[in-house]
């Protein structure tokens, strides 16, 4: 639990009248994700202290899992998002920009301004189907596998197995150690790289 760190978004969220309500949120800071990186993972004093020198830890609510009690993941996304509305209206909290046209422009335009992305959902989307879409920009870059780690043999998950691929940048005329690469590796292709190097 890392309310300590950001305790005004936690003052925010309580309210006797919506106690039982749950809600989905984006955390963000104004200088970017290595920043909010920095103040999560501290300690908590540390993390009220350099947001008062660098500015507090901001959030938005996009979608709501439970409303006063109710479940409310079953309900179509436009029911759900009418709640948030009024959450909105009623404390006060933030929520995310809704559009429903124009939605390429107002990507660029979010683009532009350094955020990250958007998330298009359908209007009729409970909170569990898969109606819904993350648009974030994406960067490319070229790396050279230079060799592998492998995970420690008695440990349960992955033993024996490559547990991260290192990888090089050719920069400047030369190739440059550019760090590893740990996620997004199958249980197939970790015993294929790890039979066959």
């Amino acid at each position: 639990d890392k309310s300590a760190n950001v305790p005004q978004i936690s003052h925010d969220l309580k309210s006797k009248e919506y106690a039982d309500t749950v809600l989905d949120t984006e955390i963000y800071h104004d200088k970017g994700h290595n920043v909010l990186g920095g103040i999560m993972n501290s300690l908590p004093d540390k993390a009220r202290e350099t947001q008062k020198q660098i500015g507090k830890a901001k959030y938005e609510v996009f979608d709501i899992l439970k409303y006063k009690g109710k479940d409310v993941t079953g309900e179509p996304y436009i029911k759900r998002r009418a709640m948030i509305e009024k959450l909105n209206k009623e404390l006060n909290i933030p929520i995310s920009q809704k559009f429903e046209t124009g939605k390429r422009a107002k990507y660029e335009e979010l683009i532009a301004k350094g955020e990250e992305g958007v998330v298009l959902k359908g209007k009729n989307a409970t909170y569990y189907d898969n109606d819904w879409m993350k648009a974030k920009k994406e960067e490319t870059v070229e790396r050279a596998v230079i060799g592998f780690d492998y995970v420690d043999k008695g440990a349960k998950a992955h033993g024996g197995k490559v547990g991260a691929i290192k990888v090089a940048a050719y920069e400047n005329g030369k190739w440059q150690y550019a760090g590893k690469v740990t996620s997004g590796l199958s249980d197939e292709l970790r015993d294929d790289m790890t039979k066959t190097p």
